[in-house]
């Protein structure tokens, strides 16, 4: 309401007051009652957004700690495999070399290297599913404490 009379006060020569000025005064304050409410929405609508956002980037947090222990149990797991599997593993994986490639610098056959790299990734499966079940089965212990 004192914004109203302000502003009637600052321009006070360019509004007119030849119609009725209680009219005015109503229209005014009703039109400046509903640009506080909008934005009042607006404000609401904001904090819910940060509120969120603030949630999501626990959650991203959290996610980040699970991809390091996820990294952390593959890099563990391809140290477990046989040296020459893990060897052809990682000149397909690491290097991006295709399986022609591995095989011209090893001097293998191609189906040599293909077999390999499913016994790796086969293995790496095994390995990553019983460690997730004893991190799940832990994680579940912890939560019923």
């Amino acid at each position: 309401m004192q914004d109203l009379f302000l502003y009637l006060w600052e321009n006070r020569e360019r509004v007119d007051f030849k119609k009725s000025l209680e009219s005015y005064l109503y229209q005014a304050c009703r039109f400046n009652a509903l640009i506080y409410l909008r934005n009042e929405h607006r404000h609401e609508k904001c904090y819910e957004k940060i509120k969120l956002l603030s949630t999501e980037a626990s959650t991203d947090a959290s996610c980040e700690t699970e991809i390091r222990e996820l990294n952390r149990i593959i890099d563990e797991s391809i140290r477990l495999l046989p040296d020459r599997c893990r060897q052809i593993f990682n000149l397909s994986r690491s290097r991006g070399l295709s399986y022609y490639e591995i095989a011209a610098q090893l001097g293998i056959s191609v189906s040599a290297v293909d077999n390999q790299v499913n016994i790796a990734i086969k293995k790496i499966k095994q390995h990553i599913g019983s460690c997730y079940a004893e991190i799940f089965i832990a994680s579940f212990l912890l939560n019923k404490l």
